[in-house]
C-alpha cells in the first residue's frame, strides 16, 4: 500500500509540473515578499518631511515625522532585518493560504471534469490511495511554499539589512528586550507552528473538491467559504476564533512581529514552546495554566481541522460514482 501511495504522488507531482497556474502563483506569491522586503528601501521608515518645521527654522534632523509611535528603524536609521523579515512572511503566507486553497479545491475536480480520474480508478489502485496521495502531495506543495517564503524573506532581510539585538533605541546599552538568538529561535517556531492551519487550508480545499464537480464551481465555493470564515468570523464573532483554524495562521508570526517592535505583551507563547523543548522555563514569563493551554489549542486546533477534512473528504470520495 505505502508503495503504491508513493508512485500514485510521483504521478501527482509529474501533472503538477505541467500546470502554468503553479508558476503564475509562485511568481505572485515571490514577487509579493520581495517587493515586502525592500519597502524599508523605497520609502525609509516611513518618514514625511513637515515643511512647518523647516519655516520655523528647525534643522533637517528635525524635520523629520512619523505617523504614531516612532519605530526603531526610525530612531536609530537603521532597519533591522527581522523587521522586513517578518512582514515578507505575513504577506507571502496571506497569498499562499489562498493559492493552497484553491490548489487543492482543483486536485480532485479538475480530474473528475477532464474524465482522467475514471482511467485512473481503472487501474489497480483503491481511492483510499489515491486520496492519501493526493493529500500527501498537498502537505508536501505546503512545506515547501512555506520554507520557499521563510527562505527567501530570511535570505534577503538577512543580506541587505542585517539582524540584530532588539534594543530600545533610546538607550541602546540597555538590556535588549530581546537577543538576535532567541529571534532566530522564534521565528523557527513561528514557521514550524505556522504549517498545521496551513495545510488545514488545503485540505478544505481538497474536501470541496470531493464534493464539486466542476473545477470553476470548486474554486469559487472554497473561496466563498474561506473568505467569510476568515474576515467575518474573526471579526465579529471573537470567541468563536480560537475554535478555527485560520486564527493560528497569523497567531504566532503576529506576536513576532510584535516583539521586533519591542511589544513583548505576548511572549509568553514562545517562553511556553522553550519550556517543552527543554529551554528557559515558562513559569518566569505565564501566570498559569491558561497560557499553555492556548499553545495546545494552536496545535490541536488545526489538527483536528485536518484529520476531520481527511475523513470527511475520504468517505464522500470513496462513495463517489465518478465510472459513469
Amino acid at each position: 500500500m505505502i508503495r503504491r501511495i508513493f508512485r500514485l504522488t510521483l504521478v501527482e507531482f509529474s501533472k503538477i509540473r505541467r500546470q502554468k497556474f503553479i508558476y503564475l502563483a509562485l511568481l505572485i506569491i515571490l514577487l509579493t515578499v520581495i517587493g515586502t522586503i525592500f519597502e524599508p528601501k523605497i520609502n525609509p521608515s516611513g518618514k514625511v518631511k513637515q515643511p512647518s518645521a523647516a519655516r520655523a527654522g528647525q534643522s533637517d534632523d528635525t524635520t523629520w515625522e512619523i505617523a504614531g509611535q516612532r519605530s526603531a528603524t526610525a530612531q536609530t536609521g537603521q532597519t533591522n532585518g527581522f523587521e522586513p523579515m517578518v512582514k515578507g512572511c505575513l504577506n507571502g503566507f496571506k497569498i499562499a493560504v489562498l493559492f493552497l486553497l484553491i490548489f487543492g479545491s482543483l486536485m480532485i475536480s479538475s480530474e473528475t471534469t477532464s474524465g482522467t480520474l475514471r482511467t485512473v480508478l481503472i487501474r489497480p489502485f483503491r481511492r483510499s490511495e489515491l486520496f492519501l496521495a493526493k493529500g500527501l502531495t498537498l502537505i508536501i506543495i505546503a512545506v515547501l511554499i512555506a520554507m520557499i517564503i521563510q527562505a527567501v524573506s530570511f535570505g534577503l532581510s538577512g543580506y541587505f539589512y542585517g539582524f540584530r539585538d532588539i534594543l530600545d533605541p533610546d538607550f541602546p546599552d540597555y538590556q535588549p528586550y530581546a537577543l538576535k538568538g532567541e529571534m532566530f529561535r522564534y521565528a523557527f517556531y513561528s514557521f514550524v507552528m505556522f504549517l498545521l492551519p496551513f495545510i488545514s487550508a488545503g485540505f478544505l480545499g481538497l474536501l470541496i473538491s470531493t464534493l464539486v464537480e466542476n473545477t470553476g464551481v470548486a474554486v469559487a465555493l472554497a473561496i466563498l467559504l474561506y473568505l467569510p470564515l476568515d474576515y467575518l468570523m474573526l471579526g465579529l464573532f471573537e470567541n468563536m476564533a480560537p475554535y478555527l483554524f485560520n486564527n493560528y495562521l497569523e497567531y504566532y508570526w503576529s506576536t513576532f512581529q510584535d516583539i521586533t517592535q519591542r511589544i513583548l505583551e505576548d511572549s509568553w507563547k514562545f517562553k511556553i514552546i522553550d519550556d517543552f523543548m527543554g529551554g528557559e522555563p515558562a513559569s518566569r514569563y505565564a501566570s498559569g495554566s491558561a497560557q499553555k493551554l492556548e499553545v495546545l489549542k494552536s496545535v490541536m486546533v488545526p489538527l483536528i481541522y485536518i484529520v476531520f477534512f481527511n475523513v470527511v473528504g475520504l468517505f464522500i470520495f470513496k462513495k463517489k460514482d465518478v465510472l459513469v
